[in-house]
């Protein structure tokens, strides 16, 4: 049985967006410095080196959640008054 797309994040650079989705909903800055550093971590921490292009949702808000100092280098949102 395949996997529903809506579990599942594409990490390539192609499909940026899915992440910059994640940065955004989680009121980080979307911009090319948080994604390259977003997608460090889901490789060197969270996928702790397979090269795979695919994360699901669930890990990566879970890594978020249990090793917030993952996350540490990615710059905040910047609200606007």
């Amino acid at each position: 049985m395949p996997n529903s797309d809506w579990k599942l994040v594409n990490t390539g650079s192609n499909e940026s967006y899915e992440l910059k989705h994640w940065l955004d909903k989680n009121e980080y800055s979307t911009c090319k410095d948080n994604f390259d550093t977003l997608s460090k971590v889901i490789g060197e921490k969270i996928k702790k080196g397979h090269s795979d292009k695919i994360i699901k949702w669930s890990e990566l808000n879970s890594a978020l959640k249990t090793q917030p100092h993952w996350f540490s280098d990615l710059a905040p949102m910047v609200h606007q008054k």
